[in-house]
């Protein structure tokens, strides 16, 4: 820790930098301070910055945001006072805020919709032309059962919010509003931002109703829409501390970022799609942070398959849809099925690293809303914009029934439920969502036969005890769901031909759970097939781990050693273990950091390091 007293060049610093010419151009960077003073734990996300740093920083440069979570600051600096902070012993690093181009905009002219009368489908609500992208998702008959987000905070970020005095809007219990780019509490008129509120919270008898029409809302403007300059990734994560601070349960964000339009003018600000791999966008780390922290992060995949943009992002998935713990969200052309099919502009998976993305989808295309510029008007509109909304509302009603559940819950409910959920592909995720089923997700299993250099992976599960004994089998990828399970504990057994059969023990009950099953190898099957050189793998089973799961990893070859590290989400070190010559092994984690705590509730990265390579996973705690 370095205290404030060491700093003795802070005044000379401020006279140097009179003379710089009246031409420098300020530019934004992050300032990351190497504490957090000398009475603040360091590992304490919720401590504030040390506001004596950042005063001394002040007197060179305009201060733009307080970031907790990362120990920092954003500022405008010109190259001269940025030299000179970073020098400062207090300050960590520095780093250019990375800029970004909006993918908000959706691709088709609106289609003008008329409220519509006739009978009332649900209880004693007429959903008018809404009622296909809300059946189909589940949320009618999550509302007949009485849940409509009631209780349930949702912090909505976009390009600003018109046509508040909507009729849609009428009832819509607004608990806060901020706008981020001008530092004021009054929200400068946007359509995009009203239209997705609109989808998600709307309530209007005969015109549109939205999953989580009694949820209350805090909206946040996060980028300048109108001009075609970036938008900074300081404002969106300002946004989700603002929105934690709040206490938000959700986090609705049918926004996507990549890079910008001119980005050679700035090659170091600039993300790449090979960035996508949710642990180096500073943006998706804070979304996965606030994820940590209890918020249920959902945003959209973007539109970028009809993109006339940078040819590298074509087709590509956005950030921060690659987090761990984000929830991304794909769309599906038809408003009602199955079948669905993945909608032509939306962006789609994987990830950099290899993950499945999206993680689930909804209704994308004929999506009803408010027509902004009006009152009583409705259009309909196509965009992953528009499916985010639908299953943040989704999620809104399941929290209402399931108060204790959490992020991780959420997100493996939603898998669960979807219409592909065992046969999960990249272009819609685990599918089209079903709140009805999703709501039982905790009576019932999600899980993956992992065999490695296996073709097909077509494996036999035998689950047994607690009250259940069934046979059936996975599918070609190994993936499998069983729905209507007992509470209780159960043993869980997966066989395939040439590998060991591997049981894992489970309990259901009060949460969704989602596994992974590794098998080995038989040697003689090992012996027989042309292994790849390099291949590193780590997997880990029950996921979420509650308290504790096995960590199974796979190095290169048996005379290889390597560490395996268990992180959390702002890069520290919980865990870590040596690992010993040994081609394939495992590792039972107790839940507990090396100091013997227990880990709170969240994601956590696992890395298996060898001289030759890595591997990378995620892994969720549920307490």
């Amino acid at each position: 820790m370095v205290l404030l007293s060491e700093h003795k060049r802070s005044f000379a610093v401020t006279v140097l930098l009179c003379v710089v010419p009246l031409m420098a151009t300020a530019r934004p960077i992050w300032v990351f301070f190497a504490d957090k003073g000398p009475s603040e734990r360091q590992d304490d996300l919720d401590a504030p910055v040390y506001e004596p740093y950042v005063q001394l920083v002040a007197e060179l440069a305009t201060v733009r945001h307080r970031f907790r979570w990362f120990n920092a600051v954003t500022v405008d600096a010109t190259p001269d006072a940025a030299d000179s902070i970073e020098a400062f012993e207090f300050v960590s690093r520095t780093s250019s805020v990375v800029g970004f181009k909006s993918s908000a905009d959706d691709t088709s002219a609106p289609t003008a919709i008329e409220p519509m009368g006739g009978t009332k489908p649900a209880a004693s609500m007429n959903y008018g032309a809404s009622d296909a992208q809300n059946r189909t998702v589940g949320a009618v008959s999550l509302h007949d059962l009485g849940y409509n987000g009631q209780g349930v905070k949702i912090a909505v970020f976009d390009a600003g919010f018109s046509d508040l005095g909507h009729d849609a809007f009428q009832s819509l219990q607004i608990l806060d509003t901020i706008d981020f780019p001008i530092g004021r509490d009054t929200l400068i008129s946007n359509s995009h931002g009203s239209t997705v509120l609109s989808v998600i919270g709307g309530f209007d008898q005969g015109a549109l109703i939205g999953p989580a029409y009694a949820a209350q809302y805090m909206l946040a403007r996060t980028e300048i829409y109108t001009r075609e300059e970036p938008a900074e990734e300081d404002n969106y994560i300002a946004a989700l501390e603002w929105a934690d601070s709040l206490g938000a349960d959700i986090v609705c964000t049918a926004l996507g970022y990549n890079t910008w339009d001119n980005p050679f003018l700035y090659p170091d600000r600039v993300y790449t799609v090979n960035d996508v791999d949710g642990v180096t966008a500073r943006i998706t780390i804070a979304a996965d942070i606030a994820v940590e922290k209890g918020v249920t992060v959902i945003t959209a995949m973007g539109n970028e398959r009809a993109s006339s943009g940078i040819k590298e992002w074509n087709g590509k998935m956005l950030l921060p849809a690659d987090g761990f713990g984000v929830i991304s969200v794909g769309a599906s052309t038809e408003l009602s099925g199955p079948p669905f099919h993945v909608a032509g502009f939306a962006s789609i998976g994987p990830t950099a690293d290899g993950r499945i993305k999206p993680d689930v989808s909804a209704p994308g295309a004929s999506v009803v809303m408010i027509q902004p510029g009006t009152t009583t008007g409705y259009r309909g509109d196509i965009g992953t914009s528009f499916a985010t909304p639908i299953v943040a509302g989704v999620a809104a009603q399941l929290l209402q029934a399931h108060p204790d559940w959490g992020p991780a819950d959420i997100a493996t409910a939603l898998r669960f439920s979807g219409h592909q959920a065992s046969l999960p592909d990249t272009l819609l995720g685990w599918g089209v969502i079903d709140g009805l089923l999703a709501l039982d997700a905790h009576k019932g299993l999600l899980g993956q036969v992992i065999g490695e250099n296996a073709v097909d992976r077509t494996a036999t599960i035998s689950v047994s005890g607690g009250g259940i004994d069934t046979t059936f089998y996975t599918n070609s990828t190994g993936w499998f769901r069983l729905i209507g399970v007992p509470v209780g504990e159960h043993t869980v057994t997966a066989t395939m031909a040439g590998f060991d059969t591997e049981s894992v023990a489970v309990t259901t009950g009060n949460r969704p759970t989602q596994i992974a099953i590794p098998l080995t190898e038989l040697e003689n099957r090992v012996a027989s097939i042309m292994k790849p050189k390099g291949v590193h793998s780590v997997s880990a089973s029950p996921n979420p781990a509650n308290p504790g799961n096995r960590l199974a990893y796979r190095m290169p070859s048996a005379d290889v050693v390597g560490v395996l590290s268990l992180f959390d989400l702002t890069g520290q070190v919980v865990r870590s273990w040596r690992l010993g010559a040994g081609r394939i092994g495992s590792v039972d984690w107790d839940g507990r950091d090396r100091d013997g705590r227990a880990v709170a509730s969240g994601y956590y990265l696992v890395r298996l390091r060898t001289g030759q390579g890595s591997a990378v996973t995620s892994v969720s705690v549920s307490r």
